[in-house]
């Protein structure tokens, strides 16, 4: 029985390592960049919502 035991555990221990197409640090560094042009994207739109509205309410009148 241990024998069948220690046989099962040697070989789940042998898996397939796969290498990152990137390193890690690159990783964080496109997350960073990829928040900084989603923060861009929202400051070009931050006074939408008040054009919006100032039209609407001379509309109104």
């Amino acid at each position: 029985m241990s024998m069948t035991l220690s046989r099962v555990l040697l070989e789940s221990e042998s898996h397939v390592v796969k290498d990152l197409p990137i390193p890690p640090w690159a990783f964080g560094a496109l997350t960073l960049v990829l928040f900084l042009v989603l923060l861009a994207v929202t400051y070009a739109f931050r006074y939408a919502g008040a054009r919006y509205t100032s039209q609407v309410r001379e509309h109104e009148h």
